[in-house]
């Protein structure tokens, strides 16, 4: 069984706590990111990363600690660096282990 998560920004926590849940793994809820959160994901982040990034991130930590084994990042296509969020948060993440 794995103890899935993943950030809260827009709705895809909602849909993927259910389709987790259906196919029978745990779902852990991340806490809401407050300042120590975003303070701390600052000495992760490049200094170029806007806020939405680092609530995504703040939000991974918080599952991690919360003892999920298995993060499932977003992505997309556009202008806007979210398309690329997974790749450098599984890198960050990858690095504080």
């Amino acid at each position: 069984m794995l103890r899935i998560s993943t950030s809260q920004i827009g709705y895809l926590a909602v849909g993927m706590k259910t389709l987790a849940r259906e196919l029978g793994h745990e779902w852990v809820d991340p806490e809401r990111p407050g300042l120590d959160g975003l303070v701390r994901t600052r000495r992760h982040s490049p200094e170029y990363c806007c806020y939405p990034f680092r609530l995504a991130l703040a939000d991974c930590l918080s599952a991690l600690e919360r003892g999920a084994d298995t993060i499932v990042f977003f992505g997309g296509k556009g202008i806007c660096r979210l398309a690329m969020y997974q790749a450098a948060q599984r890198e960050i993440l990858a690095h504080e282990g």
